[in-house]
């Protein structure tokens, strides 16, 4: 009779799929590192095999049960860990007759290097229970429901959409009859996870035959159309058949539908959020208010309900999570970018609807206001883009950003694109830029290798994420004038939404559509929209306009101490989900020899975040320092002041004569 251990040993050879003779091998090659018997050449054979594919990357020898990310972590080989991690090895697995992970055999090896590269690792891609669990008394949830919580946290994280619970619900209900007439009413946070769970139905209809496939999906957001919400509300008060409406938080509030029998609510909402202290501006999955979840809930005791089963409301959240929901929403001016809001309160102070008052003095009267803080430094950024003079005076510049569909910084940029007539490509960046970009739309841990390896592929080794942007939104507008098929399979093979890349082309529209109000394309003849793409072909113009509208944002490489710095930030690393570098580097040393090898030490970015006191810089981009002399800083040139082109230095012209050559 086998020992358990062997007994699991032979269970994982059966399910990794490798041949007897490659097993031999690796599990020689993995004794010789553990032995440090020629390392490096075993390292050179263990890499091989894995690049022929030959060896899955979390093999475990046959006898220790060790992975290679363990022997190599126990002997310090910190550039194999990092070799394999990069690869998708599990940094969590417990070897099985020690239970130990990597980084406990690092530890007890004192090999301080890799036990920081792991822990880094872990901390990037691992989901955590939520910490409410911890401090919870037996009393309120017994040891085991914690227990439970736990692993399905683990496994699924907590602030995410479990479509998979989702399908299971419906396909409870409707095989099990439950729905002969009457809606089930799925609150979902934003159009995005609507069109992925609507393709998901479709695929599960096959499997539950006539029961699904009987039943009429519908969509409800906020860019429905009057009169498909009359219709939709017309079908809900008809007898005829069951039909599932997935919805974002507006039928919670502006349209009553009748005969709702079930409702699903996953308690998250897609809100845009801003944070200065983190320099992040985008959206971001948030939990619903108490007002929120007693709306959802009425939406089952509405007239019209005429169902054959009492209502029933799945909340796809726990109870220790609803006890910690605010009360209601938060005020939008709290949640923003504050410039756009600063520019309206100039417009207004100009206009004397408000007088005798400042920017500050407005925006601090709302009900529920800004910080005073938030405000100084939304005021700050608008006279460094130069959409306010330093008598905070609203610019000709400012005055063009305030009426775009866009934030300030974008808009900046969209506005220079028509000066270089690059405008094609810029909106595009701009808008990918403005919901997150379509890569990794999992934003709580790393890109997987194959989706770093597609995002790569469309950056076309210019260095540049927001190439890669840019070249992913053209090529599915490519696939998607081919058909719906052909869209889908791109979709599917670069592991992109195509929800996010219908929004990012409705904002193209949008913005362009404010670009033409203010003039800035003219319909047909010079200025018009083939005028404006004369240089939409060339990078470098492109790249100009990103410096111009993403300054302050910029960040150099110093060749003295080694180090990439920005303003303020002494030393800054490269996200890990960026193509910046062309390769992932997540030992430190090695990621800054990859930047002192760059063509420019100039790099521009979208945003900086910090981690462990370390800045590390979002969504950048190589420039030539040619762009940030001629478009980083000030747009306007200032009084008294001009340029000598010889000498390069500025001089002053107290007498107001002479001018610049």
């Amino acid at each position: 009779m086998s020992s358990p251990l062997e007994a699991a040993a032979a269970l994982w050879h059966y399910m990794d799929g490798v041949d007897a003779e490659t097993r031999q091998q690796a599990d020689q090659l993995l004794f010789q590192l553990w032995m440090d018997i020629s390392t490096d050449s075993a390292i050179m054979l263990l890499r091989d095999l894995l690049r022929r594919k030959k060896l899955p990357v979390d093999f475990v020898h046959s006898h220790t049960g060790l992975t290679v990310v363990q022997v190599a972590a126990s002997r310090g080989l910190i550039q194999l860990v990092s070799d394999w991690l990069l690869e998708g090895a599990d940094v969590m697995y417990a070897s099985s007759h020690a239970h130990w992970t990597a980084v406990m055999w690092a530890e007890y090896y004192h090999h301080n290097q890799c036990v920081s590269l792991l822990r880094s690792f872990m901390n990037m891609n691992e989901l955590k229970p939520p910490s409410y669990l911890q401090w919870l008394p037996n009393s309120y949830l017994s040891g085991e429901e914690k227990l439970i919580l736990s692993s399905y946290f683990r496994a699924h994280g907590e602030e995410t959409v479990n479509f998979d619970l989702i399908l299971q619900i419906i396909a409870k209900i409707v095989s099990q009859k439950y729905l002969s007439l009457g809606t089930i009413l799925v609150f979902l946070p934003s159009y995005v996870e609507i069109v992925c769970l609507k393709r998901l139905l479709g695929s599960l209809a096959n499997g539950l035959g006539d029961n699904l496939s009987s039943c009429e999906i519908c969509v409800l957001h906020k860019s429905v159309s009057p009169a498909d919400l009359m219709q939709l509300y017309e079908r809900c008060q008809s007898d005829q058949g069951a039909r599932i409406v997935l919805a974002t938080r507006i039928a919670q509030s502006l349209v009553s539908l009748p005969s709702v029998s079930f409702v699903i609510d996953c308690g998250l909402n897609r809100q845009r959020v801003y944070d200065a202290e983190a320099d992040f501006d985008g959206e971001k999955l948030m939990w619903i208010s108490e007002s929120s979840v007693a709306k959802r809930r009425n939406c089952l005791n509405r007239p019209g309900n005429n169902m054959e089963y009492p209502p029933t409301y799945f909340h796809l959240y726990c109870r220790e999570r609803q006890d910690l929901f605010a009360e209601a929403e938060i005020p939008g001016l709290t949640k923003r970018p504050l410039e756009k809001a600063c520019l309206h309160a100039k417009l207004l102070i100009g206009a004397r609807t408000f007088t005798g008052c400042t920017v500050a003095s407005l925006l601090l009267s709302a009900p529920t206001p800004p910080s005073d803080s938030s405000i100084r430094a939304a005021l700050s950024n608008l006279k460094e883009i130069d959409a306010l003079d330093g008598g905070e005076e609203l610019t000709e510049l400012g005055g063009f950003l305030v009426d775009l569909p866009i934030g300030v910084r974008l808009g900046k940029m969209a506005i220079y694109s028509v000066l270089l007539k690059c405008l094609d490509p810029v909106l595009t960046i701009a808008c990918s830029l403005l919901y997150g970009g379509a890569f990794n739309s999992n934003s709580r841990t790393l890109m997987t290798k194959a989706e770093y390896e597609s995002k790569l592929e469309f950056s076309a080794s210019v260095h540049s994420d927001h190439m890669a942007l840019l070249r992913l939104f053209q090529e599915w507008q490519r696939a998607r004038a081919e058909g719906a098929s052909v869209e889908s399979a791109f979709c599917d093979k670069n592991n992109i939404c195509s929800a996010t890349m219908e929004l990012i082309g409705a904002k193209r529209t949008s913005l362009l559509s404010g670009l033409r109000a203010h003039q800035f394309v003219q319909p047909k003849g010079g200025g018009d929209i083939r005028d404006m793409n004369l240089n939409s072909e060339n990078w470098a113009v492109v790249k100009a306009c990103i410096v111009a509208g993403f300054y302050p944002n910029v960040s150099l490489y110093n060749k003295k101490d080694q180090v990439l710095v920005t303003r303020g930030t002494p030393k800054v690393a490269v996200s890990q989900d960026s193509v910046l570098l062309l390769k992932r580097a997540i030992i430190p040393q090695e990621q800054q020899n990859l930047i002192s090898q760059l063509k420019s030490p100039w790099i521009v970015y979208k945003s900086l975040s910090m981690n462990d006191g370390c800045g590390v810089l979002h969504c950048g981009t190589m420039v030539h320092p040619l762009s940030i002399v001629l478009f980083a800083g000030p747009s306007r040139r200032p009084e008294g002041e001009w340029f000598h082109i010889k000498s390069g230095r500025p001089r002053s012209d107290s007498s107001g004569g002479g001018g610049g050559r």
